[in-house]
This record gives C-alpha cells, structure tokens and sequence, in this order.
C-alpha cells in the first residue's frame, strides 16, 4: 500500500500546472493511477496473497505459468510476446485508456 501512494504521490507533483500566465491545480483525472510503482505494488500484492496460502515454491510456479499463459492466449498472434501485441498493452489500452499511458518523450 505504502508503495502505491509514494508512486501515485510521484505521479501528481508538483500539483499544479503553470498555464497562461497562471498556476492551476492539478485536476484529480489527470494523475496516472497505475504507473510503475503501482503495478509494483498490486503484484507485490498479490504474490503475497498466493505465497500466504501456499507454498513459496508453489506460489512462483502458480505465478509464472499464469503470467505466461496470459501473456500467450491474450496476446497478439503470431507475436504475442511483442511491445505493441501483448496483452499488457491491451490491458492498459482497456482499463486507464490512452490518455494515462506514457507516449515517450524525456525529462531532460
């Protein structure tokens, strides 16, 4: 939990935007709910989960044979392992949408 707030906290500095002349608050539907910190978080959570009710090694198993079973039957064929064809993208496309998916760029 404590990582998911330090990351949607990262993704909502500085709270406010300087436009036209202007600072305006940042609005509560800008901020990205699912960045990096917060998949961090939701796997920890669940890998959690899996490894209290069952064995440690059992829980990797369980864990990484799912993961890859849905990476293959959701994905894209004939390349479902691909940046733009994997079922993470679609998932990210389908839930956030566009608008909350990083589109490149650089901070320096």
């Amino acid at each position: 939990m404590v990582i998911y707030l330090i990351g949607l906290f990262l993704n909502a500095y500085p709270f406010f935007h300087f436009v036209n002349g202007n600072y305006e608050w940042l609005y509560f539907t800008a901020i990205r709910f699912v960045g990096v910190l917060g998949r961090i978080a939701i796997c920890y959570g669940v890998m959690s989960l899996i490894i209290y009710y069952s064995a440690p090694v059992t829980a990797y198993m369980i864990a990484i044979l799912a993961y890859w079973g849905i990476l293959y039957f959701f994905g894209d064929h004939p390349d479902p392992y691909s940046l733009t064809g994997t079922a993470v993208s679609k998932l990210d496309l389908l839930i956030p949408g566009a608008k909350y998916i990083w589109h490149g760029g650089s901070s320096i």
